[in-house]
């Protein structure tokens, strides 16, 4: 987006400084480069190419190095956005009930480090509210001007997510930093909707092929995209509204419409399409009956708990994510989506469950999304073949598993006791776990397909038969 605007003239002063957290080093990748990097959008056999500049500087914050540079470029007078992708686990928080988690071992070194130096001049840090954090309180000493803290992540209420786990790190470090933090910083909600598989060396070797130039950071994606904004700002920013980013007073329609039609399609099909034995998401959604259960999860049960933003059919919106799920160019692979279902399913799955449960509907695809979910993690697929969990819970997860032996019983209960994933009202809800126990003993007695077939043949509507 920013390389669009940069097309257009009067936006040139405005740029990117990239930082990276974890591994691999952006850095070493990019610098050599000089900032450039290419993106290939992939639709069927379609290939748009371009080199993106927008990046005029990258910092690497890996494990063991000194927090002073990122703090610096994040509290520099300048930089008036600074914006998060770094997915659901980077917030260190509880799903079930979007606060801190104060046990998190990472934030509770980070803790300790700032309370010896709140402006992280000396220490090293592992979590990004404790950067955040410490960008503030030197901006706060300066008495300079805060710049917008934007989440672009999946998660609920992401800008409010964002600000609290901020204002509660702070409680733990200095109280009266946290009380102006709570009275000062902005933080609008957001909602970005677009599919970018993990590159492999295979689009490395695409890239390569199509230009004759070595890219060591191209990143692939399909060419939809929908970016929704909070009309909040703390002060000077880019005006995305010129390239088709919206800014609208509530975000939540939006976002609703992500989380429970778009993620919770694409987890559902994931976690069945990985235990069938499918590699790429395409392959799902190419085999009759899972393109009915998405079709059955949306029409069913997830289009009655939505609110709509006028300026959306729900239904052509659901049909597009079809086509996008259905673009074999994407190589969107079915593992990929699986990871880090812990804090990603509260408000896929679990959110749209608890509405439905209160009014006393049943939810089928909704529980068997559940139920796929505890299959996956219990960490073996239907050939016997050692699943690797990628999860911040994966620990706890192989573990509950490991005591259950298969037992249905046990693993319902020992999943649904996972507080920070499944909050009490659901997992005490008797018509949810009875639910939930036989179809996840169909899946292990009768396997992925045949537990399918069997729910979609509970009603006579298959999607196909539809005019969608």
């Amino acid at each position: 987006v920013l390389d669009d605007l940069l097309h257009l003239r009067g936006n040139e002063r405005w740029g990117e400084c990239g930082i990276n957290l974890r591994s691999p080093d952006i850095g070493e990748m990019l610098d050599p480069q000089h900032g450039l990097y290419a993106r290939i959008l992939r639709d069927g056999d379609i290939r748009d190419v371009r080199v993106l500049g927008g990046i005029v500087k990258t910092i690497d914050a890996l494990p063991g190095r000194s927090a002073d540079l990122v703090v610096s470029a994040l509290s520099d007078a300048d930089v008036k956005v600074i914006s998060l992708t770094i997915t659901e686990k980077g917030y260190c928080h509880h799903p079930s009930t979007n606060r801190l988690d104060r046990n998190n071992i990472d934030l509770r070194a980070d803790v300790l480090e700032l309370r010896a130096d709140p402006f992280a001049e000396r220490v090293t840090l592992r979590t990004a509210p404790a950067y955040l954090l410490a960008s503030l309180a030197r901006r706060r000493a300066r008495n300079d001007a805060i710049p917008t803290l934007m989440s672009c992540d999946n998660v609920p209420d992401n800008g409010s997510l964002l600000g609290s786990v901020v204002a509660d790190i702070a409680d733990e470090v200095d109280p009266s930093l946290a009380e102006w933090v709570r009275s000062n910083i902005i933080v609008p909600n957001t909602m970005v909707d677009r599919i970018v598989p993990a590159t492999q060396p295979e689009d490395l070797r695409t890239f390569t092929e199509m230009t004759g130039l070595h890219d060591a950071g191209v990143v692939t994606g399909e060419s939809f995209l929908d970016w929704v904004i909070e009309d909040r700002f703390a002060n000077d920013r880019p005006p995305w509204e010129e390239v088709g980013v919206r800014i609208v007073d509530d975000v939540r329609p939006f976002e609703e419409m992500k989380f429970r039609v778009v993620n919770a399609t694409q987890s559902l099909l994931s976690y069945l399409g990985f235990l069938a034995g499918h590699e790429f998401m395409a392959g799902v959604v190419a085999e009759q009956r899972f393109h009915d259960v998405a079709y059955r999860l949306f029409r069913k049960e997830v289009a009655s708990t939505l609110r709509v933003p006028s300026s959306v059919d729900a239904a052509a919106y659901h049909q597009a994510l079809m086509g996008r799920l259905a673009n074999p160019a994407l190589h969107h692979r079915t593992e990929q989506i699986a990871t880090d279902g812990s804090v990603k399913i509260p408000q896929r799955f679990l959110a749209p469950l608890r509405e439905r449960t209160a009014r006393g509907e049943s939810s089928p695809m909704l529980i068997l999304g559940v139920a796929a979910w505890i299959r996956y993690v219990s960490g073996i697929d239907e050939t016997g073949t050692a699943i690797t969990v990628s999860d911040p819970l994966s620990d706890q997860l192989v573990a509950i598993a490991a005591r259950a032996k298969g037992r249905v019983d046990d693993l319902v209960h020992g999943y649904l006791a996972l507080r920070p994933v499944f909050a009490l009202e659901l997992a005490e809800n008797l018509m949810f776990v009875d639910a939930l126990r036989d179809t996840l003993r169909r899946l292990l007695d009768s396997g992925v397909r045949r537990t399918v077939d069997h729910l979609l043949g509970a009603t006579t509507e298959t999607a196909h038969e539809k005019d969608w």
